[in-house]
């Protein structure tokens, strides 16, 4: 919805994060909205990198043509690859992760908390992690939601209800 895109904006604006990762970003409307504080005619501070995965490969080209449009300098990247094994094979750190993937065979938005863990040896302590459908979604994400809500994993989580999706919004 434009308020989830403005919300997203808003959060990288703010964060800026060095690093941001998006998985499942299908078409690339979210990342755009993500990696649009720091690409194109938007763009309010500078990020070392940009990674938006796409497990689909053809969805993954069509997202490469979308972010062109506001990314002209060819900043962000669109990688079609399966989160679980790039996010596990990363090196570096990730200041923003963002979640949109739908798991395979059944299994949904239930994919999260194995993206995170998968994730979590490049977290630090202050990297925000974004999960779309909070609301929309919540039975499917409530390992997830009980895992980032755990003052053991997390400083801080709230589910962001700007929509009728909601954004769960949670700081390593």
């Amino acid at each position: 919805s434009p308020r989830m895109q403005r919300l997203l904006y808003a959060m990288n604006a703010i964060a800026r994060p060095r690093v941001m990762v998006a998985v499942g970003i299908f078409c690339g409307n979210t990342f755009i909205s993500n990696a649009g504080a720091a690409v194109g005619p938007g763009a309010v501070y500078q990020a070392e990198r940009l990674v938006g995965l796409e497990i689909r490969p053809e969805e993954a080209e069509r997202a490469r043509r979308n972010v062109a449009t506001v990314d002209p300098e060819g900043r962000a990247e669109i990688i079609a690859a399966d989160g679980i094994p790039w996010l596990r094979a990363f090196r570096g750190t990730v200041d923003l992760l963002y979640l949109d993937a739908d798991g395979r065979a059944g299994q949904g938005k239930s994919i999260y908390l194995d993206l995170l863990e998968a994730a979590w040896h490049a977290l630090r302590p202050g990297s925000l992690i974004l999960a779309h459908n909070a609301q929309n979604a919540a039975a499917e994400l409530a390992d997830y939601l009980a895992y980032v809500r755990d003052p053991a994993h997390m400083r801080a989580s709230a589910n962001l209800v700007v929509d009728d999706q909601g954004l769960e919004v949670s700081l390593r």
